[in-house]
């Protein structure tokens, strides 16, 4: 118990230092982008590898949104040009914003524990038109609502997988949550000793598949260095590694996870970590999009006790044989990044200028 409050302690002190620059309160996914050479190996079933290299960066200058509602990261998706932002330090705490029309279309929900209120909101990222998904690991509940004209619409509850059956039945501690398919959500989960990519059957609440992940703690060892963010999109998601100079590509189907492309490197930082020296472990990639084509991935490529001091840059990638296409470097440090590939735009999050987003075009 000592060791786990000891260790919880350390991941707080490492979050607090990302969170100068960014989002408060949450943990800032902030990880190194790197660039590909045409240089691959096979390894496994089918899986390829391919190193990294850097390519000339272009130059990229951004357009600004100023956005009428205070606007902290917390939790935020783009679809079909509405912005959904959840900021669980304001009521309503679920902002939905046009982006095409510039305005805001509804603001909704209070934290609380009365009727119609959520105890600690958080936003599920949903493929289905106007749908929106409001779930809450203590309640172990995902409420699902229709987002009409100026209001939502309750439609249904459903329930995560039981982990703990001791006085509660608990669900794990799920910090993102994405929509695969009407009743299939790809939830991610931190523990002190293991990080989980589940494939989860709300319907039934069952537990599909796992990502058996090639990279692993050592014996006794933390979780922290291996803290990543998984991205889904039509039929694939992408893994990008905060500490890890990393991405994996896998094909996703009902029946769950199949690894394909590995980019990038398999050293980790736990010794750093193990020192508590966690201001020298280097941010790699802190956010990831993966789209119909391309994956963009947010790079830092600073040291954790040095963010927020060089531009940030974003990588696209060749979602179907990990190529790099280009890098484009930002004008600005941004945390997260959201993707319109329909229209070419990028919207980017800079901590320092939270009533603003920052518009990047993506190379034709």
């Amino acid at each position: 118990l000592l060791l786990c409050r000891k260790n919880r302690q350390r991941q707080r002190r490492l979050q607090t230092m990302v969170s100068r620059f960014s989002k408060p309160g949450i943990i800032a996914w902030l990880l190194l982008l790197s660039t590909l050479t045409g240089c691959t190996k096979k390894s496994g079933p089918g899986i390829v590898f391919r190193e990294k290299t850097d390519l000339p960066p272009v130059v990229c200058k951004a357009d600004s949104i100023t956005l009428p509602f205070l606007f902290y990261s917390e939790r935020w998706f783009l679809s079909q040009g509405d912005l959904y932002v959840l900021n669980s330090r304001t009521a309503p705490f679920l902002t939905v914003y046009s982006l095409p029309e510039r305005r805001v279309r509804v603001q909704w929900g209070n934290i609380g524990r009365g009727p119609h209120e959520v105890p600690i909101p958080s936003l599920g990222e949903m493929r289905d038109k106007n749908r929106v998904a409001i779930y809450s690991n203590s309640l172990n509940q995902i409420e699902l609502f229709e987002l009409r004209a100026d209001s939502l619409a309750y439609l249904s509850t459903f329930h995560f997988p039981i982990w703990i059956k001791r006085q509660r039945s608990l669900p794990k501690p799920y910090t993102r949550l994405v929509q695969y398919n009407d009743t299939l959500f790809v939830g991610t989960s931190f523990l002190p000793r293991q990080i989980a990519v589940e494939l989860l059957d709300i319907q039934n609440e069952q537990i599909i598949d796992v990502v058996d992940f090639q990279l692993q703690p050592t014996e006794g060892g933390y979780s922290a260095p291996f803290e990543c963010k998984a991205a889904l999109g039509a039929d694939r998601m992408v893994v990008a590694y905060r500490y890890i100079n990393r991405i994996e590509l896998y094909d996703l189907s009902p029946e769950g996870f199949r690894l394909t492309h590995v980019l990038g490197s398999g050293a980790t930082q736990e010794e750093l970590y193990a020192q508590e020296r966690d201001n020298k472990m280097y941010f790699y990639y802190s956010d990831v999009v993966c789209g119909q084509r391309c994956v963009y991935a947010l790079w830092q490529g600073v040291p954790t006790g040095d963010l927020g001091k060089k531009a940030s840059c974003i990588e696209i990638i060749d979602i179907e044989n990990g190529e790099t296409r280009c890098i484009l470097s930002s004008d600005r440090y941004l945390t997260d990044i959201v993707v319109d590939e329909k229209n070419g735009v990028i919207y980017g999050h800079d901590p320092l200028n939270e009533d603003c987003l920052y518009v990047y075009r993506i190379p034709v």
